[in-house]
C-alpha cells in the first residue's frame, strides 16, 4: 500500500503541476485534477511502474526541486508584464527576490550539514557551496541590474 500511495502521490503531483504550468484546460482545475488522479491511479496499480518509480523517486525529486527552483527564480526575476502594465509604467520589484536569495544563503549555511547527505554532497564542505551559490547570485544581481538599467 505504501508503494501505491507514494507512486500515486508522486505521479499525481507531477502531472497536475505540469498540466497547470502548460495551461491545459485553464478554465477548469477540476478537469486537470481528475486527469491527474486517473493517471496516478493507473500508474500506482501497475506493479512494474511502481517498482521503477520507487527506485527513481529520490533522484527525480532532487531534479524536480532544482527545476522548480529555476522556474521560480525566473518568474521572480523576470516577470511577464502585460501590455497594460507596461503602458502604465509598472516596473519590476526585485527587492523581494534579493531578500529571498539572502535568506536562502543563510538557510543553506545553517542546514548544510543536515541536507548534504540527502542530496549526495556530504563530502563537499558548506563553504564551497556557499561560494558557488554566492557567485551565481552575484551574476543574477548584475543581470537584473543590467536589465532594468533603462527603466
Amino acid at each position: 500500500m505504501i508503494g501505491f500511495l507514494a507512486v500515486f502521490g508522486f505521479v499525481f503531483a507531477l502531472v497536475f503541476a505540469l498540466m497547470i504550468y502548460a495551461k491545459i484546460f485553464p478554465e477548469s482545475r477540476k478537469a486537470i485534477a481528475l486527469i491527474a488522479v486517473v493517471i496516478g491511479f493507473v500508474t500506482g496499480l501497475y506493479e512494474p511502474a511502481v517498482a521503477f518509480i520507487l527506485n527513481i523517486i529520490p533522484i527525480a525529486a532532487i531534479i524536480l526541486v532544482f527545476i522548480f527552483f529555476i522556474v521560480f527564480v525566473k518568474k521572480l526575476f523576470f516577470p511577464d508584464l502585460t501590455d497594460e502594465e507596461k503602458a502604465k509604467g509598472k516596473k519590476r520589484d526585485v527587492w523581494p527576490a534579493m531578500v529571498g536569495m539572502g535568506v536562502m544563503l543563510i538557510l543553506i549555511n545553517v542546514f548544510w550539514d543536515k541536507i548534504s547527505g540527502y542530496i549526495g554532497f556530504s563530502t563537499v564542505p558548506g563553504e564551497t557551496i556557499l561560494w558557488l551559490i554566492g557567485i551565481l547570485i552575484t551574476v543574477m544581481i548584475i543581470a537584473i541590474a543590467y536589465s532594468v538599467w533603462g527603466e
